[in-house]
């Protein structure tokens, strides 16, 4: 995704405001003195029977020419824009007209989302819709929904975009506008995919393609549907079709000779062609993407645009550090970190930091590498606190906008029970008495599902730990117990007993430290997060003798504050046991890096080597691959393995949050 450039855009806005004050101020003048006239003639006839009526008609024509005069102007001169819409609000006053009301506050709004103050944009264009859809005026209304619409999609509020959407489309249709109906397809397919919806969304952009080929070929609506279609299969990994529609989005640029998409364009083929190479470990592809890389850094330069070239620059940079063209990787990162750490924008600084430290490093200028990795790792603090921050937004604007809907459909039931005659009321007291029976009644039968739900489990249980003694154990003690026969039948016993002996001893303690895993993973006062933290500690100490690599352990703190289940405990516990043993016997790796973190509202655990790794789509799971997949699956987790001949093994398992507890 390239970088938003609407603040560089009233940045230049806000300078431009000093070159058409006057001619806004001209307009502001003259339309003051004018409806100043006809307002004086307005207030003298308003009493005049027919005539009033005729005024009053000829009043919200000349007002909704001035809402649309202030619409003009919003884009160049938002300030003035504003003062217009607030002029003709005062005119809408005295007329009491609901649809003059409706253009004033439609024009105000507008002008306010041209400022970049969408809150008051909000405000406005709601005064708006209620009062076109008071007056009957619904495809006003429509256009209104639509202008606000915009203001939730700059804002990310995707919850009330769709619903915004959703009312605006009825209303679009019947004025059989294709243009703007195929802008709503878009929008909706847009925000489906930034909700990680791509397949509902692909259908609604396969909708506004279908509807935009009407048109003419050079359609600057169809060129935002080809980008927005192949960004989405890009998403889903799908890059060949991606690089299509990419492709028929730079050719529809370069058509209408439009500079910005023709960036745009050859940026996301640039992104498309990097991600297939790291996917497909094709050669060729980096090529192609140092190709449109350049080419949207030449386009971002002719558009004189600061930010996306410096974007350009890392995107660029990463390209020629694969390619060891180290120098003017140098060069490129080092130019787009000061600036970004000029603008204090910590996303992409973090990204060139990064960038240069994996540079420096291929370099072999370690000194350098470790000082921009001092400054990668506080830039990605600072990412990850703004993502944090942004997650809680996001969750917070949801309740917010659920509560709010609750709380009008409660006044909306609340307003028909008023309505309801007496008659009604008693069939409404009966359903409530039969409601609330069958509530009991599910109640009932929910509980006792859950109380057989639970004894099933603990025969389960029982059943399971019957299993671990006997796999985990048995062996161990018949391997004893033998031993212990060969030495008290071997004719040479002072020779062979001493071995003997040793084997039983090894035995012995192997027995001892798997009955003390098994009871680590039955006892419920091990099911704080810090007993699992203690108990992988514990496993690594233990292993360290015998392996031949280093092994790092990173566990959130957050994860001390979780009460874990003892299946999940378990499923940890041993899917780790079996990937260091995985990795002891076959990896020939020098490091293994363990990571147990929460990220949203899963708990990730990922195992990863440095080791000649195997080919994970052609491999047949053996080696424990199918147990730890299966430990994972009876915690409702997901498993996932990665891994290349010749290059690191890595396993992730995601387990939701549900089926962990906070600690009390």
């Amino acid at each position: 995704m390239l970088i938003n450039t609407r603040t560089k855009k009233n940045i230049q806005l806000k300078c431009n405001r000093a070159v058409v004050l006057n001619s806004g101020l001209l307009k502001i003048i003259f339309c003051s003195c004018f409806f100043c006239c006809f307002f004086n003639a307005f207030t003298q006839q308003k009493n005049s029977g027919a005539t009033g009526k005729v005024v009053s008609s000829l009043l919200v024509q000349q007002i909704n020419k001035l809402s649309n005069k202030s619409l003009d102007l919003s884009a160049e001169n938002p300030d003035s824009a504003i003062q217009l819409a607030k002029l003709a609000l005062k005119i809408s006053a005295e007329s009491k007209n609901d649809t003059a009301f409706g253009y004033a506050y439609n024009a105000i709004g507008w002008s306010w989302y041209c400022l970049g103050s969408r809150d008051s944009a909000e405000y406005y264009l709601l005064k708006s819709i209620s009062y076109f859809h008071k007056s009957g005026y619904f495809l006003m209304e429509g256009g209104s929904l639509l202008n606000l619409s915009y203001v939730y999609q700059d804002g990310e509020e995707y919850i009330k975009l769709l619903n915004c959407l959703k009312r605006a489309r009825p209303l679009i249709e019947q004025t059989k506008d294709e243009d703007k109906l195929s802008m709503i397809d878009l929008m909706m397919g847009s925000t489906y995919g930034d909700m990680q919806m791509y397949d509902k969304g692909k259908q609604f952009i396969l909708s506004a393609i279908a509807t935009n080929k009407k048109f003419d070929s050079a359609n600057g609506n169809l060129s935002s549907c080809y980008s927005a279609y192949g960004y989405l299969l890009m998403q889903q990994k799908n890059y060949d079709s991606a690089l299509y529609y990419f492709h028929l989005n730079y050719a529809a640029g370069k058509q209408a000779y439009d500079p910005e998409t023709i960036a745009l364009a050859a940026d996301n083929l640039g992104e498309t062609f990097r991600k297939k190479s790291i996917t497909e470990n094709c050669s060729s592809c980096i090529d192609s993407a140092y190709y449109y890389y350049s080419l949207a850094l030449h386009w971002f330069t002719a558009l004189n645009s600061p930010g996306n070239i410096e974007y350009a620059h890392i995107n660029l940079g990463s390209i020629l550090i694969i390619k060891k063209q180290y120098q003017q990787a140098e060069k490129f990162l080092a130019q787009a970190y000061h600036y970004f750490n000029l603008v204090q924008d910590v996303k992409y600084a973090y990204s060139a930091a990064e960038q240069l430290s994996i540079l420096y490093n291929e370099m072999g200028d370690y000194k350098q590498a470790y000082s921009f990795n001092i400054i990668t790792q506080k830039f990605r603090d600072s990412v990850n606190n703004k993502n944090r921050a942004d997650s809680i937004a996001k969750i917070f604007g949801l309740y917010e906008t659920e509560k709010r809907d609750r709380m009008i459909e409660l006044l909306n039931a609340k307003a028909k029970l008023d309505k309801e005659e007496i008659s009604k009321q008693h069939i409404i007291a009966l359903f409530s008495i039969i409601s609330i029976v069958l509530v009991l009644i599910l109640f009932i039968v929910l509980f006792n599902r859950s109380r057989i739900k639970q004894q099933l489990k603990e025969v389960k249980i029982r059943n399971q730990l019957a299993a671990d003694l006997h796999d985990e154990v048995g062996s161990s003690l018949s391997s004893i117990l033998l031993l212990s026969k060969m030495a008290a039948g071997s004719e040479n016993i002072e020779k062979n007993n001493s071995s003997m002996l040793e084997k039983i001893a090894s035995n012995t303690k192997e027995v001892i430290d798997k009955m003390g895993d098994i009871v680590w993973m039955m006892n419920p006062k091990y099911d704080e997060g810090g007993n699992v933290r203690e108990k992988l500690e514990q496993y690594i100490t233990r292993i360290k003798d015998v392996a031949a690599f280093k092994v790092h352990l990173e566990i959130d703190k957050s994860i001390d504050a979780l009460k874990f289940s003892m299946e999940t405990r378990k499923a940890i516990f041993l899917i780790f046991k079996e990937a260091a043993n995985n990795t002891l016997k076959y990896a020939d790796a020098k490091n293994m890096f363990i990571q147990l973190k929460m990220v949203e509202k899963n708990i990730e655990f990922i195992i990863a080597d440095d080791g000649k790794g195997f080919n994970s789509a052609t491999v047949v799971y053996g080696n424990g691959l199918d147990t730890m997949a299966l430990r994972a699956k009876n915690c409702k987790g997901h498993f996932e393995v990665q891994s290349l001949p010749g290059k690191s093994t890595e396993i992730k398992i995601k387990i939701p949050i549900p089926h962990i507890r906070q600690k009390i």
